[in-house]
């Protein structure tokens, strides 16, 4: 008797005895603010994690393995994550999040100091065997960069030779202030190594400051902050200064990308997106703002983050050795008008990337124009002039200037606002504006540099308009004998 199914009836039976694959259970993250680590199932099937265990070691703990009965009845369905809680701390009732206690042995503690950990499932007997390296289903291991590995690399020779690792001394290298290791790798592929993963530092960045409110905000200042971590961060022991005043911040998760106001001197519910600081004082006309890791504030290597506005100075040349603010004599400008605030352009370290915002944003991140460079410049003996807008070009944006630099100080040049066109060429310069204005200038500073302002006023019907513009500098080694060109920059204002 010959019988024959069709195809598709063999491919449903086919996939009804599918096995899932064990090497789809991968750890995720490791958290070290919170001492959690996440098991994540890439696969398309649940895994019963009955009898598998974990192996991990540190500089001088080897060969500690979790409880054979540990992960006894623990399913990582497909798509989703199981957390074990070092700290003992996971939520009554949640079958996802395990203490670590209840799982078994571990090397503790479970910090940026150097570690590694392998994930085992039971071979065809129910049971693990550690040697059978073929019973791995993944491993990682990091460590700070002068730490000493010491026992730490135990076992990685068998991840490496199961094509789970890319080197038996290969490591994430982490910091004391790394909060989280993430597996960038998001298909679930098996051959891992450290530029596999992120070791994240938690960071927040000055974003906005109000000195001076009115209506309904008036007594209310605020200095605004993103979260620029690269992943949701609650932050662990991190302060505000404003020398000499000193605030911890809450430990609220925050996600990546938003922003948070501080409410400076003013008491409040914390949430998400409002933290309130009674203790600081009432911001001056003259102040440094800045953010650091733990309560060493003479120590400029814990600063994150620094700004001042006002010829404020205290502590800025801490900021000044990390690279954090630019000059002793630099300081933003305090708006003249109350209600106004300063905000961050988003590109670099000084006064220079701030403005003076006549729109405040403050609970929003700080918009960002379109800006397209067209066309090609054209240089003599200093070479090609650039140019740049060191600040984004939003409605209400007091600051806003189109900052030339031609190489060399003292000589004439014109900035030329108007219109995109198709290239005209000028004895080997192309000419790539159609100006509507055109603003003289004489260079000046050590790059020859000199910075058009272009107050924008505060009105939505800026939002969606476009400029561009060309600088030209007087150059007798130019192609054309005569000047200099810049490439042109195409701006969409918000």
């Amino acid at each position: 008797m010959n019988l024959r199914l069709p195809l598709v009836a063999l491919t449903v039976i086919s996939s009804a005895f599918a096995q899932p694959d064990p090497r789809d259970a991968q750890i995720r993250s490791v958290n070290f603010d919170t001492g959690v680590l996440e098991l994540f199932n890439f696969g398309s099937s649940d895994l019963d994690l009955t009898g598998w265990r974990f192996c991990s070691h540190d500089s001088n703990e080897v060969r500690r393995y979790s409880a054979t009965s540990g992960l006894n009845g623990v399913v990582l369905e497909a798509g989703t994550s199981v957390f074990v809680h070092f700290n003992n701390d996971a939520p009554a009732g949640d079958p996802d999040r395990l203490d670590r206690s209840a799982v078994g042995s571990f090397a503790v503690p479970l910090d940026q100091d150097a570690y590694g950990i392998q994930l085992y499932r039971p071979g065809a007997n129910g049971s693990v065997s550690f040697g059978n390296s073929s019973l791995i289903t993944d491993h990682l291991q990091w460590n700070q960069p002068s730490g000493s590995a010491g026992s730490s690399l135990f076992r990685s020779g068998q991840a490496v030779s199961e094509g789970l690792w890319t080197g038996a001394s290969e490591v994430i290298s982490t910091t004391s202030d790394t909060f989280l290791i993430r597996l960038e790798d998001s298909t679930g592929g098996r051959l891992h190594g450290p530029l596999d993963y992120a070791a994240l530092e938690g960071t927040f960045r000055i974003e906005e400051v109000l000195v001076d409110p009115v209506g309904p905000d008036a007594g209310n200042q605020i200095i605004e902050i993103r979260n620029v971590t690269g992943a949701p961060y609650a932050p662990v022991d991190q302060w505000i200064c404003v020398p000499f005043d000193y605030a911890q911040f809450p430990t609220i998760e925050v996600d990546e990308g938003e922003v948070v106001r501080l409410h400076i001197a003013a008491s409040g519910t914390n949430t998400a997106t409002d933290w309130f600081l009674p203790t600081l004082s009432p911001l001056s006309a003259a102040e440094t703002v800045m953010l650091f890791r733990g309560f060493d504030f003479g120590a400029s290597d814990r600063i994150v983050d620094a700004m001042s506005f006002g010829g404020g100075m205290a502590r800025i040349n801490q900021a000044i050795q990390i690279g954090e603010w630019s000059d002793a004599n630099d300081s933003v400008s305090l708006p003249a008008v109350e209600g106004w605030s300063i905000s961050f352009g988003g590109e670099g370290v000084g006064s220079e990337f701030w403005y003076v915002d006549a729109s405040p944003t403050l609970g929003q991140t700080n918009g960002q124009d379109v800006r397209v460079e067209f066309g090609l410049g054209c240089g003599g003996a200093n070479g090609i002039p650039t140019l740049r807008t060191p600040t984004p070009g939003g409605n209400g944006n007091r600051s806003y200037q189109v900052v030339v630099e031609a190489g060399q100080a003292g000589v004439l040049g014109a900035l030329n606002i108007g219109n995109q066109i198709a290239p005209i060429d000028f004895l080997g310069c192309q000419i790539l504006v159609a100006p509507l204005a055109s603003v003289s200038f004489l260079t000046g500073g050590a790059n020859g540099e000199f910075g058009v302002p272009l107050p924008l006023p505060a009105t939505a019907a800026l939002s969606g308009a476009v400029l561009s513009f060309q600088g030209l500098v007087q150059d007798a080694t130019a192609p054309n004998g005569l000047f200099s060109a810049t490439s042109g920059l195409e701006v969409t204002f918000f």
